[in-house]
């Protein structure tokens, strides 16, 4: 059997045949071989059938399955919601993220000022009574003032109040200060005997820790 390129009148009515009785293009590409001769796959067949414009037995039914199931596919795509502008979700996303921060800081501060009302009483005691906490075991809501021998202590013995802290209005609704509320009126007290240098204080403390 050999390749033919061209077709003949021959093969073209035969392929017409074919497709009139309701037969495949691959039946019409084995009835080709064994008639003339010739090598004609089933694609080459359908390619000179669709020139000719001979529909094989199966075409016209896949080529409107095609087309129903593109009509299928646009019709859902017509039925999908519209996507939301990108811009707009990362606003929202961003206000909800902002709701959720502001929402946090509310607890937390409502639960340290729950936790610390308790606790009110013994932070009125005077301080000299209270032997505090080594400086560098003070807790972020312990009273940071310093206690008497604090300059004659080494850095590793320096102690502090380490009384609850009291609270003051904040973004968040309350705020922890840095002191009790028997240390704060020494802080701010214009007549106290002994200034105290906040920021100093706060310097030492990270200075210490990274030691």
């Amino acid at each position: 059997m050999a390749f033919k390129d061209q077709w003949t009148p021959e093969e073209d009515d035969l392929l017409r045949r074919c497709a009139e009785q309701g037969q495949s293009a691959a039946a019409a590409s084995i009835l080709l071989g064994d008639l003339f001769g010739v090598n004609r796959s089933r694609m080459a067949v359908l390619g000179r059938a669709n020139r000719k414009g001979i529909a094989f037995r199966g075409q016209d039914e896949a080529l409107a399955r095609q087309k129903s199931e593109a009509a299928e596919r646009r019709k859902a795509r017509a039925a999908e919601p519209p996507k939301p502008d990108a811009r707009a979700v990362a606003a929202e996303l961003q206000r909800r993220r902002a709701e959720i921060r502001a929402e946090a800081g509310r607890n937390h501060a409502a639960q340290a000022m729950a936790g610390f009302a308790e606790t009110a009483e013994t932070a009125a005691e005077p301080a000299g009574d209270n032997p505090g906490v080594l400086f560098l075991e003070r807790g972020f809501l312990q009273c940071a003032m310093p206690l008497p021998g604090w300059d004659q202590a080494g850095p590793w013995e320096k102690r502090v109040c380490g009384r609850p802290v009291t609270f003051r209005p904040g973004a968040s609704g309350a705020e922890p200060t840095s002191w009790c509320r028997s240390c704060k009126p020494l802080v701010y007290s214009p007549n106290q005997a002994r200034k105290l240098d906040p920021k100093a204080l706060a310097k030492l403390d990270k200075s210490m820790r990274a030691a």
